[in-house]
């Protein structure tokens, strides 16, 4: 249906964000369902509005736990935000106000006892370092440290490398 009427699902996208991000926590990774999940998602984050999916998405991560249906949410709304800020022919650089929320999220994630969450959160981190520059991103990862900082500073570098820039 989606592929049929792309604009009619459109003006549904942050809705359908939404019910996704809840519908992930239910099901394991190994479930078949969720690679539907995932695809669908991504599809429905490229068809809204970048800063009002960014905003459903965060919005809905902010206060999730970190217990197992928790990180499930999180890995995939994580996923997502660097989806979107890596989307091939975008442009979305958010705000300052959407880079810190952005910012506050990947540091509690990086945080995780979940090795998944930590990851899409340094995932995230290498996306949004590269969206909004090195001085922005460091000013919003003030607070992190120790072995996050060097997980985050080992695949900026590394990314950079693959792209030729160092």
């Amino acid at each position: 249906m989606l592929r049929k009427d792309r604009e009619a699902f459109a003006a549904r996208g942050e809705e359908g964000i939404a019910a996704l991000l809840a519908a992930r926590a239910r099901y394991e990774g190994r479930a078949h369902i969720v690679a539907g999940l995932e695809v669908l998602a991504q599809e429905l984050v490229g068809l809204g509005d970048a800063d009002a999916v960014a905003g459903v998405v965060v919005g809905r991560l902010e206060g999730e736990d970190m217990g197992v249906e928790g990180c499930r949410t999180l890995s995939m709304g994580l996923r997502m935000l660097t989806g979107l800020l890596e989307s091939p022919g975008g442009n979305y650089v958010p705000g300052d106000a959407m880079t810190a929320e952005m910012g506050r999220l990947a540091g509690r994630c990086l945080e995780s006892g979940n090795s998944g969450v930590r990851m899409d959160g340094v995932g995230l981190c290498v996306a949004l370092h590269r969206g909004v520059g090195e001085g922005r991103f460091w000013e919003v990862m003030g607070g992190v440290g120790g072995d996050p900082k060097s997980l985050i500073t080992y695949y900026i570098v590394k990314r950079q490398r693959e792209a030729g820039g160092v």
